[in-house]
């Protein structure tokens, strides 16, 4: 992770920068945001769009409502 941020700053010129604004000058994420990000969007895309998603992830998660069968309340 600290070799990107040096990559950032040498590419920036800008060798004292919070890295915050590294990444907001790039409209980017840190990897590890960028990758819980994506997982998101997965899930999101799972739940309220499967159909758009490949045939791969169509059963990748399981839907809590498929297992149990509680009764909802009034």
């Amino acid at each position: 992770m600290d070799d990107i941020n040096k990559i950032l700053r040498i590419l920036q010129q800008k060798i004292r920068v919070h890295t915050v604004e590294l990444y907001k000058n790039y409209n980017t994420l840190p990897i590890p945001e960028l990758h819980k990000y994506q997982l998101l969007m997965l899930v999101h895309k799972f739940v309220y769009h499967n159909d758009k998603l490949p045939p791969t992830f169509a059963n990748y998660f399981m839907l809590n409502r498929n297992v149990h069968s509680y009764k909802e309340k009034s």
